[in-house]
């Protein structure tokens, strides 16, 4: 990977983390700090059950990758559900809500960027 990818990579997670900051030290809540948490959870199921990179089904039907990205969208979803569950309760107001989610989107985004490179990377290598 070349130094100015890395450099625009690092630049969109910072943002994306800058705004999750934000959401929390404006309004003095850090409550909507608990996302990072899923920052951390959702890329763990895929490293877990990329191992052996066989199915638990010698049928083939139920392998490990599916339940990988089954719990990679449960890690993810519930980063978004719970900044809307903490304004449901008001523990916090809406904006932090919309920074968080406009945060953990970004982090998303660039997060994917740099898997899809790494195994672009890989893929080049092989041969």
């Amino acid at each position: 990977m070349q130094t100015k990818q890395i450099v625009l990579i690092s630049a969109g997670l910072a943002i994306g983390f800058f705004l999750n900051i934000i959401a929390c030290a404006v309004w003095e809540n850090w409550l909507p700090f608990l996302v990072i948490i899923f920052y951390v959870l959702v890329p763990l199921p895929k490293l877990i059950c990329s191992g052996g990179g066989e199915s638990f089904d010698s049928a083939g039907g139920f392998g490990s990758d599916v339940m990988a990205f089954f719990f990679i969208g449960i890690f993810g979803i519930s980063g978004f559900a719970l900044t809307a569950v903490l304004v449901h309760v008001d523990k916090i107001e809406v904006a932090p809500m919309i920074l968080s989610f406009i945060g953990t989107v970004i982090v998303g985004i660039f997060t994917i960027v740099f898997v899809k490179q790494l195994n672009k990377q890989d893929d080049h290598e092989a041969f």
